[in-house]
């Protein structure tokens, strides 16, 4: 089998985060239509970047910075591009009411940011947030004032369970220079505590809903990581169980339509890894929610290399079955990583190849908020097996500007080795 060949068998389906409507996922007919018409269940593994970014706070509908009016950073103003600044590092600075916010700036992505949790001053609890695998964390937000206009910047709590990374909540520059300028006032409540369901104010606090468990919450009070995760749930969830929306926590009607693993970012930017292991959804669905219940944002984005990476995660484990790459002779590597933290264990101990006919449907969901960082396929070791090969060897610029259209292929070959 050669890599083109695999590579038109993978679908590669790209979902930004930071769009996903806060309102429950709807299975419609045509959805499950791709899915159908196999005897085989398709294989479907959702891919989630893992960057730190993914931290920053979710953006409304209405966000558009080109109706920024408010200079904060002056890292890239209101209504200009290119970056125009040479700030680097953090430290407080104060609102013009004189209270101070932390804020963090790096020069080398041009991107300037402000990071808050429940420790930073004049924070204001709004509820408490039960963390995954026991302890609490503070909800709530702390009130500044910029250009004229108080808002609210919301802490997502659950950000700060994991006591290993307690990343901050971000609220990047573009956003916030947005959100204090008068461009936003039409989509400010301005009342803690109402109990708006409108999709379009950044301070209504029942305006997202999770068709797990039927409840509410501030679609905009929650980060990146926290919205695609809970999306993923509601997706296996709403797939493969013949049960209610919202009735999650208490569906007993569970079924096997599809056939679905995660995957994520690994150690020290080194590509990505699969944390839970495509199989039938009767044997993995406790591995499956516990994954996504214990996922969390860490380091950089090697969105190519995490790619790469998955897609070799559904080739043989046999060299001799392996496909070649675009020069014709060069194999590629071999999927061997652990489904703790993407390290190498061998072949033998890494996850089976998830695939078992070749009319099976195989795809790849990857979730994330934007381009990569610290995505250059270097490294020789067993950590970056394939990547000095990938441009030369295997994939290369597989679609450049101008190239032929890729072809469709009839019919269904013989089965893949295993």
């Amino acid at each position: 089998m050669t890599a083109r060949t695999l590579i038109r068998r993978i679908a590669l389906v790209l979902i930004a985060a930071t769009p996903l409507l806060p309102v429950a996922v709807s299975l419609a007919a045509d959805d499950a239509d791709l899915f159908g018409g196999a005897s085989v269940p398709p294989n479907v593994l959702i891919g989630f970047d893992t960057s730190v970014s993914m931290a920053e706070i979710m953006y409304p509908p209405a966000f558009d910075p080109a109706d920024s009016t408010c200079s904060i950073f002056n890292m890239v103003a209101p209504n200009s591009s290119p970056w125009e600044g040479n700030t680097n590092g953090s430290g407080t600075k104060n609102d013009q009411s004189g209270r101070s916010i932390f804020w963090k700036c790096d020069s080398a992505t041009r991107h300037c940011r402000f990071e808050i949790d429940e420790n930073h001053a004049n924070f204001q609890q709004t509820g408490t947030y039960n963390c995954p695998g026991g302890g609490t964390k503070k909800e709530g937000y702390i009130e500044r004032t910029f250009c004229g206009n108080t808002r609210k910047l919301y802490v997502d709590p659950r950000n700060h369970c994991n006591t290993t990374t307690n990343y901050k909540t971000w609220h990047s520059e573009e956003w916030v220079e947005w959100y204090f300028s008068d461009a936003a006032d039409p989509y400010v409540i301005g009342n803690d505590s109402n109990t708006s369901t409108d999709v379009n104010m950044i301070d209504a606090n029942r305006n997202g809903l999770d068709g797990w468990d039927n409840t509410t919450h501030g679609a905009y009070q929650r980060s990146r990581l926290t919205a695609a995760l809970q999306v993923a749930r509601e997706v296996i969830f709403r797939t493969n169980s013949n049960c209610a929306v919202g009735t999650g926590p208490t569906c007993t009607d569970w079924v096997d339509r599809v056939r679905f693993g995660i995957g994520e970012f690994g150690r020290d930017k080194k590509g990505g890894y699969v944390s839970a292991p495509i199989d039938d959804f009767s044997n993995n669905r406790t591995d499956l929610f516990d994954t996504l219940e214990f996922m969390w944002e860490d380091d950089s984005t090697p969105a190519a290399e995490a790619v790469f990476r998955w897609y070799t995660y559904f080739m043989s484990r046999n060299t001799t079955h392996l496909p070649v790459g675009k020069n014709g002779s060069t194999k590629f590597p071999v999927y061997q990583y652990n489904t703790t933290n993407g390290d190498p264990v061998g072949a033998g101990s890494a996850p089976p190849q998830p695939v078992s006919a070749a009319c099976q449907k195989n795809f790849l969901i990857y979730i994330s908020d934007g381009a990569g960082n610290g995505d250059n396929f270097t490294g020789t070791g067993s950590r970056e097996e394939g990547f000095n090969l990938f441009k030369n060897n295997l994939i290369g610029d597989y679609y450049p500007v101008g190239g032929p259209a890729d072809e469709v292929e009839e019919g269904c070959p013989h089965p893949p080795g295993p």
